[in-house]
């Protein structure tokens, strides 16, 4: 939890992730956020979910609403997420990658 504190005050929310994502996989924000089901949408949108969820402790139903999916589909998002932030490396501080 404690992290969790340290990214608010660090200034981190919601849209601070989705700009984030949109810097580290070179896709628009507009992109990221609209339905839809193409191999590099989901990739971004899962790292987005878990960082959302676990990082920020946003819930699953708000992150649901955002990103126009179901609870048990930011369920799915956020482990394919997690796989995914440590396959390869993703740090949601700009500072270590981009």
């Amino acid at each position: 939890m404690e992290r969790r504190y340290q990214l608010e005050a660090m200034g981190y929310d919601f849209n601070t992730i989705v700009e984030r994502v949109s810097k580290i996989f070179k896709i628009a924000v507009k992109y990221i956020l609209s339905p839809g089901k193409q191999p590099e949408r989901v990739t971004a949108r899962s790292v987005l979910a878990y960082w959302a969820v676990r990082e920020l402790g946003i819930s699953r139903t708000n992150v649901g609403k955002r990103l126009h999916l179901s609870q048990s589909a930011v369920s799915r998002a956020v482990q394919r997420g997690e796989q995914l932030v440590s396959e390869h490396r993703l740090f949601l501080s700009d500072t270590r990658n981009a």
